[in-house]
């Protein structure tokens, strides 16, 4: 019996070693998700596994160092790859990025289309939506791309027209964050930006991260 008792502190000793091993030197650690800004792919308070063993791919999401401790974001370009938004559609290198992935974006519902849903479908609107009505007709609420295409009624995207304050004096360009670029990405530099496309403060707004910044990779 106490062979038994030995081996099993030896056991559960070693694994708990080895837990703490992983996590100071980040081959593989548990991270909680603090903000919206990576929905509808990982929800506010989801907590998932990165792996600072798993090499970085673009549309991965990552890990990386800023300035509130660590962030993370999907990498959506790499160094030499050309980026350019076209009202609110990622291209990388020319290729529609976005086709491929489940976004949430920003999008007007006229108030009256509102009222005939069910309520299952209402109740969903009605806590993604914003406090602010446009001109007192249309709502403006936040949802995933999937719902919004199997919706039978009338919506269209909220896309910004007029040049972003942030994204200007981050990259002097008169851009915003539906239309944004061609840019060019250096040398040792990345580009991320959240799932929640309208609602993340990423790489427009932030600008570019320093590849040595990346600390690890969400392991799926």
């Amino acid at each position: 019996m106490k062979k038994e008792l030995l081996f099993t502190g030896i056991f559960l000793g070693t694994i708990f070693f080895l837990l703490i091993v992983c996590r100071v030197l980040r081959i593989i650690n548990l991270y909680n998700a603090p903000t919206s800004s990576n929905e509808p792919t990982i929800k506010l308070g989801d907590t998932f596994f990165a792996s600072s063993l798993k090499k970085a791919e673009v549309g991965d999401f990552i890990i990386y160092k800023c300035e509130y401790g660590f962030c993370f974001f999907r990498l959506v370009g790499v160094e030499n790859d050309t980026l350019e938004i076209r009202d609110g559609v990622l291209f990388r290198n020319g290729i529609n990025f976005d086709k491929d992935y489940n976004l949430q974006h920003n999008y007007l519902i006229d108030i009256e289309e509102i009222k005939k849903l069910p309520e299952n479908e209402k109740d969903y609107f009605s806590q993604k939506a914003y406090p602010a009505l446009l001109n007192n007709k249309y709502l403006i609420t936040s949802a995933e791309d999937r719902i919004m295409y199997k919706a039978k009624f009338p919506f269209k995207r909220k896309l910004d027209s007029i040049p972003d304050k942030f994204i200007v004096e981050t990259f002097g360009k008169n851009w915003n964050k539906d239309n944004f670029g061609p840019i060019i990405i250096p040398v040792n530099k990345v580009f991320v930006m959240g799932d929640n496309r309208d609602n993340a403060m990423d790489s427009r707004y932030i600008g570019l991260i320093d590849k040595r910044d990346i600390k690890a990779t969400i392991i799926d």
